[in-house]
C-alpha cells in the first residue's frame, strides 16, 4: 500500500511516528531515530537554482540567508537550509515565478526535469529569446529572464529509503535492479533521463 503526503514534514512525522514502513526521498539522517536505517541511494535527480538576470547573482555564497523558492513537494528543502538559504514554500511554478518577478525571492530551485518542461512552454523566460527579441526598449523586453547558477553542491541531491526493517533486503533488490539496467529504464520511463549516477 501506497502513502502520498503532500511535504515533506508529513513524511517525516510518520516515518518517525512509524506509521510507514519505508519512506522514500531525501532525509536529514540527523533527525532521524537511531532506529531507523537508510539504504543505499537508488537515484541523483539533477536541481536547476536560478535567478532573475536583474539581480546579479552569480554564486550560492550570494544566497546564503536569502530567500529561495521551492515547490511544496520539492525535496530540496534541507539541501537550501544546509547551504544557510531561506527555502520559501510555494503551490505552483507559476507562483514560484511570480515571486521572483516581483522579488518576494532571491531565487528558485526546481528539478532539471520541472525547469526543462516549463521553460518549454515559458520560452520567454530564456535568454535565448532575449538575444533572439534584439530591442533595448524597455516595453519590448521581458518582465523576467532566467539565469541558471551552476554549483556543483546544488546539482544533485542523493534519494534514498529510510525502514526499521527489511533493509539488507531492500539494498540487495537495489543492487540487482542497478546490474540489470532496470534501474535506468524505470528512471527513463518515469523522468526521460538516467538519473542513476551522480
Amino acid at each position: 500500500k501506497f502513502v502520498k503526503v503532500s511535504d515533506r514534514k508529513k513524511l517525516q512525522k510518520l516515518v518517525s511516528e512509524y506509521q510507514i514502513d519505508l519512506a522514500l526521498g531525501q532525509f536529514d539522517k540527523t533527525t532521524l531515530s537511531s532506529k531507523l536505517i537508510t539504504t543505499d541511494t537508488y537515484l541523483y535527480p539533477q536541481n536547476v537554482l536560478f535567478t532573475g538576470t536583474h539581480r546579479h547573482i552569480s554564486s550560492i555564497e550570494d544566497l546564503q540567508n536569502k530567500k529561495v523558492g521551492i515547490l511544496v513537494n520539492g525535496n530540496q528543502h534541507q539541501l537550501l537550509t544546509s547551504l544557510q538559504m531561506k527555502p520559501k514554500v510555494y503551490n505552483s511554478i507559476s507562483s514560484l515565478m511570480k515571486a521572483l518577478e516581483n522579488k518576494k525571492i532571491k531565487a528558485g530551485i526546481l528539478t532539471d526535469y520541472e525547469y526543462t518542461a516549463y521553460l518549454n512552454k515559458h520560452p520567454e523566460l530564456t535568454s535565448a529569446y532575449l538575444q533572439a527579441l534584439n530591442s533595448t526598449k524597455k516595453s519590448d523586453l521581458p518582465k523576467l529572464t532566467l539565469t541558471r547558477i551552476k554549483d556543483p553542491q546544488i546539482t544533485s541531491q542523493q534519494l534514498v529509503g529510510i525502514t526499521d526493517k527489511r533493509n539488507t533486503k531492500l539494498n540487495q533488490t537495489l543492487d540487482k535492479l542497478k546490474d540489470g539496467n532496470d534501474i535506468i529504464d524505470l528512471s527513463q520511463k518515469y523522468f526521460s533521463q538516467d538519473l542513476t549516477k551522480p
